[in-house]
């Protein structure tokens, strides 16, 4: 976000969103006295030709011979680190299998964000999700507590 005007320890920020309305941040001093509005009233349409970020990542998701070659990519990705002697982590595992968050959060029944969050050590896997982990990954307990520990940061 850009400041748009400022006037001592005021700030307000603006961010335009097509076709979600307008988000406006003021500050008062200090992050703590952050209010943030939201008018959904300012809402406009897409320009032709454009899209939402979503929207092109779904369609992404939508083309069989794209995520074909992305998951190849990702299980020669995963092969190249272990030639090269990388330490097995939770991403590895998961490349290995060629997959996204996205899909082994949807296999797991979980949110992306979990799985990126297991990923950097930031959430610890309770013992179901374990089970799950080394059913998908097809791995032994040894393996997966050794990816854990080994998280990408």
């Amino acid at each position: 976000m850009m400041p748009l005007a400022s006037t001592g320890t005021e700030f307000e920020y603006h961010l335009e969103r097509p076709g979600n309305g307008r988000v406006i941040c003021v500050s008062a001093g200090s992050a703590d006295n952050s209010v943030i509005r939201i008018d959904r009233s300012q809402a406009r349409s897409i320009p032709g030709g454009y899209q939402l970020l979503d929207s092109f990542l779904d369609s992404l998701d939508n083309d069989e011979e794209l995520e074909e070659a992305t998951r190849r990519a990702r299980v020669e990705s995963a092969a190249v680190n272990a030639e090269l002697g990388a330490p097995v982590t939770l991403v590895q595992l998961r490349l290995s299998k060629g997959l996204s968050q996205k899909q082994l959060s949807a296999l797991m029944k979980t949110s992306q964000n979990a799985i990126s969050l297991y990923e950097r050590r930031e959430r610890k896997p309770g013992e179901e999700v374990l089970r799950q982990m080394a059913a998908i990954f097809e791995v032994d307990f040894n393996t997966l507590m050794e990816a854990l520990q080994n998280a990408d940061h």
